[in-house]
Parts: structure tokens; C-alpha cells; sequence
């Protein structure tokens, strides 16, 4: 499946609702509803054009955001009452919001999930454009408390919560109708019409953490692609065959980038993002040619969840070196090791070598 650019996103419809923790005193917590659509004009700056902004953040190529698949489509599924929204006058709009509102609310069947504001948004991006629902749930900080007025959720409510560059927890679940919007005959339309993105401030490069799935599964019945596993397969193989096959890369800066490479599969995080991988570690000039070369081969410029299942095995093996006599210099699987060898200069067809530590056994 090709990537999705997440390019020329416009804001049509806009209503923010209040989600509260479990309570344990209480058998039943009922979400605080707005009645009518939020407009994002005010005289402190253009707020539509700041929303649009973070939403092209969340999903765009440099995010953490992933594709994933719809798990479940009744009628009374995310899926279902979002594809409903797509084309609803303002009226129908603020129903399915809240239909939406209570489900968030009914899947805070924890106190560890926080409470916070849920924003539901219609609009439509790239070109030519289709037409999204997007459902944003900004969790609330400590001292917060909603305001509202006239049955409005502020303005200033919202700027809080979604426009702040500081602001990290929210999750983003998205739909874009890609075909004909027309129900088949059960009334549901059919799943392949869409496709759906998920964002999670758990998923990046430094937390450890899964994206909640109180927030992805039962409130989006979302599940994240089976074929991650195969995407994760490509970036690791197309980006080794890159590093072993550049010629404007010399053998130091080879075997940097390959402990580089294996070094981003076996961290903690939960994604892979082809791009960040390529700035933070290729000089400038190889980075349209890597991301590129992973693009040919299937890889999105999105994040993509890791998965390692087809790739534990070469991860598990210690990272060695090889050279033309058939001699091979291994390293500890753990073990980093341009920390523990260094090769120099080639003199006379002998390689110089330096190893860390003192020979314990020779066999």
C-alpha cells in the first residue's frame, strides 16, 4: 500500500467534549457533552490554522504516527459513526460527536486512564483532497479544570490542550475515506473505503511504553497492520544492503552505521521512522538516496510500529566483521562493537586491528 501524505489538511467542522478518569465511587461516569461546534476565529491568531498544523505534526512523515487497520466495523463502532460524520451537516455532526464521547468515555474502565478533552474534527487533506474524522484526546494536566460558556468548551480550552508546542499527551485516531462512501446492504460501508492512522505521544523514540490501547482498541477498534512486521523486515535489510553497498562510505563509517542500524532495532522504542534514522546518522547528501532506496522496496515515510519477529534471530548474532582471507572478528551479541574493535589503515595487505581486552583462550 502506498504511502499517505499528510499534505493540505483543512478544518470544516470542529466540537470539543469532556471526558473524566473512573471513578471508583461512582457505578457510572457520564462524559460532559457540548452541543454545538467550537469556532476556532479569534483575535490572538489564526487558532484553525495552528490545529492544522499539530494534526500535519501527528501524522506526517517525520511523526510517530502509524497505520493501522479497522478491527471492527458495526454500526456502533468508531469506524461506522465516523463514516457517518463525514458528510453530516453541523446538526448530525454534534450527534455522532457525542456518540463518539460517550464510547471514549465508557472505555475509561481504569483509573490509570486520564481524563481530559476529547476534540472531534471533520476536514479533508491532500490532493486531490479526501475527507477525514479525526478524534483527538488531549489528557488534562494537573490543576486543570474545563471552562465552559453558553455550552461551548472555551476557546482558550482548547488552545490549551491541542495548540501548546510543549503539549505531548494526546493520541490522535484518524479515518480518511479513500472510495465511494455508498452502505452496503446491512448498512455498514465497507472497511476497504478507508484507511486509518493512529498517533500516541508513547510512541517515540525515547518512551517504552505501548500506545494505550483503551484509546486505539476499544475506543477506535483500531489494530496495528500485520504487515509492520514485514516493514520492519525491509528497513532492516534495504538499509543494511544501502550502508554494505555505498561507495561514498568507507569501511569505518560502514561498520558505524551497521551497529547504528542494530542499535535502533534492539532499543526500546516503539516505532521505526526511516527519516529520523537517515538524519540522524547519514551525511546529507545520502539521505535521498537512502530513504529512497527503502521507498522502492515498500517502506512508508511514515513511522511504522516495530515489530522483529522475522529479524530476532540476525538481531540475536553477534555483529562481526569479515574480511577477503576469510578471517572473521566477532563481537559480544550485547556488545557494541566499534567500542570493542578498531580497524585501521591497510598496509601491505595486512589490516591493522585493536581489540579491547586480553586474550583468555585460543582454540
Amino acid at each position: 500500500m502506498s504511502a499517505f501524505e499528510f499534505k493540505a489538511i483543512t478544518i470544516n467542522q470542529l466540537i470539543a467534549h469532556t471526558v473524566f478518569a473512573k471513578n471508583n465511587a461512582l457505578p457510572v461516569m457520564e462524559p460532559k457533552l457540548s452541543g454545538s461546534l467550537l469556532e476556532l476565529n479569534d483575535d490572538e491568531g489564526d487558532a484553525k490554522a495552528l490545529v492544522q498544523q499539530r494534526l500535519t505534526e501527528a501524522l506526517g512523515s517525520r511523526s510517530h504516527g502509524v497505520e493501522t487497520a479497522i478491527a471492527r466495523n458495526t454500526s456502533d463502532d468508531f469506524a461506522q459513526i465516523a463514516a457517518k460524520m463525514l458528510n453530516a451537516d453541523d446538526a448530525d455532526f454534534v450527534l455522532g460527536s457525542q456518540q463518539l464521547a460517550i464510547k471514549l468515555q465508557a472505555a475509561h474502565t481504569s483509573t490509570r486512564w486520564p481524563g481530559g478533552i476529547l476534540i472531534l474534527i471533520s476536514g479533508t487533506v491532500g490532493h486531490p483532497a479526501n475527507r477525514f474524522i479525526a478524534a483527538i484526546k488531549a489528557e488534562t494536566d494537573k490543576g486543570f479544570n474545563a471552562v465552559e460558556k453558553d455550552g461551548k468548551l472555551m476557546l482558550q480550552v482548547v488552545k490549551r490542550m491541542l495548540l501548546s508546542a510543549t503539549q505531548r499527551l494526546y493520541k490522535v485516531g484518524l479515518l480518511v475515506q479513500i472510495g465511494p462512501m455508498k452502505p452496503g446492504p446491512d448498512g455498514i460501508v465497507d472497511a476497504a473505503h478507508f484507511r486509518c492512522f493512529l498517533f500516541d505521544h508513547l510512541f517515540n523514540n525515547k518512551e517504552t511504553a505501548r500506545p494505550a490501547s483503551y484509546f486505539y482498541d476499544a475506543f477506535l477498534g483500531m489494530a496495528v497492520l500485520e504487515s509492520n512486521r514485514e516493514k520492519t523486515r525491509i528497513f532492516y535489510e534495504q538499509s543494511k544492503s544501502f550502508i554494505s553497498n555505498c561507495a561514498e562510505l568507507s569501511n569505518d563509517e560502514k561498520i558505524s552505521l551497521r551497529e547504528a542500524l542494530r542499535t535502533t532495532l534492539r532499543s526500546n522504542a516503539a516505532t521505526i521512522n526511516a527519516d529520523e534514522f537517515a538524519k540522524e546518522h547519514l551525511a546529507e547528501k545520502l539521505q535521498g538516496e537512502y530513504l529512497q532506496a527503502l521507498r522502492t522496496h515498500g517502506f512508508p515515510d511514515n513511522a511504522v510500529a516495530k515489530d522483529l519477529e522475522y529479524i530476532k534471530y540476525v538481531l540475536r548474532k553477534p555483529p562481526s566483521t569479515k574480511f577477503s582471507t576469510g578471517v572473521e572478528v566477532k563481537a559480544p551479541p550485547d556488545g557494541k562493537f566499534e567500542d570493542l574493535v578498531r580497524i585501521g589503515e591497510v598496509v601491505d595487505g595486512y589490516t591493522k586491528i585493536e581489540i579491547k581486552g586480553v586474550v583468555t583462550s585460543y582454540t
